[in-house]
């Protein structure tokens, strides 16, 4: 599942936590590949944008694992064809598996989601808040 025009990043915060960056100059594209992984269960949620070339998606080993080899799969079957994969012990699996390998060897890991990003800002000027009464309603009025 080699592309040349994606590069893929990890950022491993535990085996159930994965961040997986998405970088490109074609916009589309990237989407397109960001949907392949969600219609294939890697991840539920939404494609964040940082950038108008970088996206990131979540998701876990497991399941990320499971959508690649599912993609590599697919692929194997459209460039070779179904047809001549039937009754070949093992059948797509066989080059999925490989190909499956040299895409998650292949995959940058990357720090790209600091522990600063993280945090809340908890200084004195975030925790203040400004309010004002609405005095323009019946109560108000009344009292």
């Amino acid at each position: 599942m080699s592309e040349k025009n994606i590069n893929y990043y990890r950022q491993v915060f535990s085996k159930d936590d994965w961040a997986i960056g998405l970088e490109s100059d074609d916009q589309e594209y990237l989407t397109r590949r960001f949907w392949s992984f969600w219609n294939w269960k890697a991840t539920s949620g939404k494609l964040d944008w940082w950038t108008d070339k970088f996206a990131v998606l979540w998701t876990d080993e497991a399941r990320f694992e499971q959508a690649v080899l599912e993609i590599c799969r697919t692929r194997v079957m459209q460039d070779i064809g179904a047809d001549k994969l039937k009754g070949q012990k093992g059948g797509a699996d066989v080059f999925a598996y490989d190909l499956r390998e040299e895409f998650m060897r292949n995959i940058k890991d990357e720090v790209f989601y600091t522990h600063k990003m993280r945090a809340i800002d908890s200084t004195v000027h975030a925790e203040l808040q400004i309010g004002a009464e609405d005095l323009s309603d019946y109560d108000a009025v009344k009292a």
